[in-house]
């Protein structure tokens, strides 16, 4: 994906600051800034979208720096309303440009990556999984309500901090017999904002290809989402297969989801557990220490 730039004035119409103070704070390196072959500065917008969250900047013409959908956000019905009902609102009117406003926005507004999955979107998105129950519709909205989250994950993604060629790095999925894709983005979009190389599988992985994907990214860390409530034997012993190995090949190995606890071996005390995106930050951030 190539990498986008700003110039310190749209920087400036943008957050509603001078574009003086703005050239006065990347010559002091408060934000980053590159010049082009005539000496004009230029800012990534990663390295906008950072300068914003540290230092609190209201966005008033997010347009002015290619985020126009948050100005969809903000015409919100009603101050009053919670967020991930606002979120779900949207995805049920099928109003993508607000629902990717009211994700953007609130990464902007300082919110970290776990907090934006557990609180906004996987609520919205649960709220939507119940309305086959009484509306014909239902599943056809939730279908499309999931594509819409997941075209807001990965804008979201645009604009996380460029990762350090250092950085550790993580695969997983969800294993062969699991059709939901949303779980995994998800996980990888939460260690991506917290500086992992990550390499996400998804939906439908064989046990085989998760760990030669780990071995040959020489991955610390393995996640695996189980949203599917099955029995199936093979399934089993695709995770009995995958903790094995994780101990052998000294892979920590994460696993979360709302049937996990059916479809791992409850002896295998080598599996760590994650309930929600923020715990798996912890995690993760836990590895990165030692």
């Amino acid at each position: 994906m190539l990498k986008r730039y700003v110039s310190p004035k749209e920087l400036s119409l943008a957050v509603g600051a001078s574009e003086s103070s703005l050239k006065r704070w990347a010559d002091e390196g408060a934000l980053q800034a590159v010049r082009t072959a005539g000496g004009h500065r230029r800012i990534a917008i990663d390295e906008a979208v950072r300068f914003i969250r540290m230092t609190g900047l209201e966005v008033i013409d997010p347009g002015a720096i290619g985020l126009p959908e948050i100005a969809s956000a903000s015409t919100s019905t009603s101050s009053r309303t919670a967020p991930a009902d606002e979120l779900s609102a949207a995805l049920i009117e099928g109003n993508g440009p607000k629902a990717k406003g009211l994700i953007v926005s609130a990464y902007l507004n300082g919110q970290s990556a776990g907090h934006i999955m557990d609180g906004l979107i996987t609520p919205a998105l649960h709220q939507i999984g119940e309305l086959w129950k009484h509306d014909p519709k239902g599943i056809f909205i939730e279908h499309r309500a999931t594509s819409l989250c997941v075209e807001a994950i990965n804008q979201l993604q645009s604009l996380f901090p460029s990762i350090s060629s250092d950085a550790p790095a993580a695969v997983g999925g969800a294993l062969s017999g699991d059709i939901y894709t949303i779980a995994s983005l998800m996980a990888a979009t939460t260690l991506v904002a917290d500086g992992w190389h990550v390499t996400n599988l998804g939906a439908q992985t064989p046990v085989e290809s998760l760990l030669l994907a780990a071995e040959a990214t020489a991955a610390k860390l393995i996640w695996v989402s189980v949203s599917v409530d099955s029995t199936d034997r093979k399934r089993g012993k695709d995770m009995e297969q995958l903790v094995k190995a994780c101990e052998t090949e000294g892979f920590k190995l994460i696993v979360g989801g709302r049937f996990a606890a059916k479809l791992v071996p409850p002896d295998a005390r080598s599996v760590h557990w994650a309930s929600s995106m923020n715990e798996l930050a912890a995690f993760a951030a836990g590895l990165r220490t030692k």
